[in-house]
C-alpha cells in the first residue's frame, strides 16, 4: 500500500503517493495567526482515522489518534521576547496549543541536536521519544556544478525572510564596513511590506544605499542564478532548527558565511568557518577575504561540496519509516 498524503484539494500529491484532500475555504475575515485551516485539517484527519500520523508542521496536528511529529525548531520559546510577549496574545495561545499537541506524541523526529536538545530542556519532553533526522540535499541541486561554475559575480548573497531571529541587520551592518568598495550585499526573500520598509531604514542608516540591492521575492530560477554568481551565502541567524539554505549553497558549490548558531554549525561542519551572531567586524573581514583571494573561495567551494555529501534524503526516508515502525508498536 503507498504512503498517504493530505494535501489541499487544489493541489495533487506526487505519482508514489495516494492523495486524501481536504477543502480549504477562503475567509473573508483574515486572523493572524489564524487556526481555521488546521481546524479542517484536523476534521479531516478525523474522518480518516489513519494508524498512524505524521504531523510535519505546527496548523496540523489531532489530538487524538496515533501521532508521530517532527519539529523543525522551538524559535518562540528559545526567543519569547521577540514571538510571543506583549500583546501577542492570539499568537501565544496557539503556540501553546501546539506545544500541548507535540507533548501527546509519541515519537518527536528533529532535525538537529540542537533542536532535540530545546525539545528536552524547553519543552519537557522526555529524550528518549526524540529521534533526531537531518535533512537531505534539496531536490535539484547537485555538486555537479563544481567542475564547471559560472562567471562569479562581485556581491555576496543573503535569501530569506525577515523575522527577527533571521539577523539580516548584521548583513547589512558588515557590508557597510567591507573595504573592498566594488562588492555588494543582495538581499532576497519573501517580505512584508513592515519588515522591509524597516530593513530599508536599515540600510538608510548605515548609509549603504549604493551598496545593497533589495529584491524582495525571486523565482527559483533568479534565486539560482545569484546563488551560483555569488561570492558567498551570508546565514547570520541568531537561531535556526536545521541549516537548508546553507545546506542548498554547499551542495551547488558556493561557499557559506553561517553564523555560529548551533544549528547551522551542525550543518556546515567543523572545518567551515562559524561568525558570531553580534559581531560585524568577522563577516567583514570575511567577504574581504573571498573578494580578494580566489584561492580561499575555492577552498571553502571544496569543503563545503564534502560535507554537503554527508546528507541524503534516502537516509532520512529510511530513518523515518524506522521511526513509523516504532510508533506503531509503541
Amino acid at each position: 500500500m503507498p504512503p498517504e498524503l493530505l494535501v489541499r484539494d487544489d493541489h495533487r500529491a506526487p505519482e508514489s503517493f495516494a492523495q486524501h484532500s481536504v477543502h480549504l475555504k477562503e475567509w473573508s475575515v483574515p486572523l493572524i495567526p489564524d487556526p481555521r485551516p488546521g481546524r479542517a485539517g484536523v476534521k479531516r484527519i478525523a474522518e480518516l482515522r489513519p494508524r498512524l500520523f505524521h504531523a510535519t508542521q505546527p496548523g496540523i496536528i489531532p489530538e487524538d489518534g496515533p501521532v508521530i511529529a517532527t519539529c523543525h525548531d522551538l524559535i518562540p520559546l528559545r526567543y519569547p521576547a521577540l514571538y510571543l510577549s506583549g500583546h501577542r496574545i492570539a499568537e501565544r495561545r496557539a503556540y501553546h496549543h501546539y506545544l500541548a499537541c507535540l507533548r501527546r506524541a509519541r515519537i518527536i523526529i528533529a532535525p538537529s541536536v540542537s533542536t532535540a536538545s530545546d525539545l528536552t530542556s524547553l519543552a519537557g519532553i522526555p529524550p528518549e521519544r526524540v529521534r533526531v533526522i537531518p535533512h537531505g540535499v534539496p531536490s535539484g541541486v547537485s555538486t555537479a556544478v563544481l567542475g564547471t561554475p559560472g562567471e562569479i559575480g562581485r556581491y555576496v548573497l543573503v535569501t530569506q525572510s525577515l523575522e527577527p531571529h533571521k539577523n539580516t541587520d548584521l548583513a547589512v551592518e558588515a557590508i557597510a564596513k567591507v573595504r573592498v568598495e566594488d562588492v555588494r550585499l543582495k538581499i532576497a526573500g519573501p517580505w512584508s511590506r513592515r519588515r522591509a520598509e524597516r530593513l530599508a531604514k536599515t540600510v538608510k542608516r548605515l548609509g549603504v544605499e549604493d551598496r545593497v540591492d533589495l529584491l524582495g521575492y525571486v523565482d527559483d530560477d533568479t534565486l539560482d542564478r545569484l546563488r551560483s554568481g555569488a561570492l558567498a551565502v551570508l546565514i547570520p541567524s541568531l537561531i535556526e532548527g536545521f541549516g537548508l539554505p546553507a545546506l542548498e549553497a554547499m551542495a551547488a558549490g558556493v561557499p557559506v558565511l553561517a553564523s555560529d548558531a548551533p544549528g547551522l554549525v551542525e550543518v556546515t561542519g567543523p572545518d567551515l568557518p562559524s561568525l558570531p551572531r553580534l559581531d560585524a567586524d568577522p563577516w567583514a573581514r570575511a567577504i574581504e577575504r573571498l573578494a580578494t583571494d580566489p584561492s580561499e573561495r575555492g577552498r571553502m567551494v571544496a569543503m563545503g561540496a564534502r560535507r554537503a555529501q554527508q546528507f541524503s534524503w534516502v537516509e532520512a526516508a529510511t530513518r523515518t519509516a524506522e521511526a513509523y515502525d516504532e510508533a506503531l508498536r509503541a
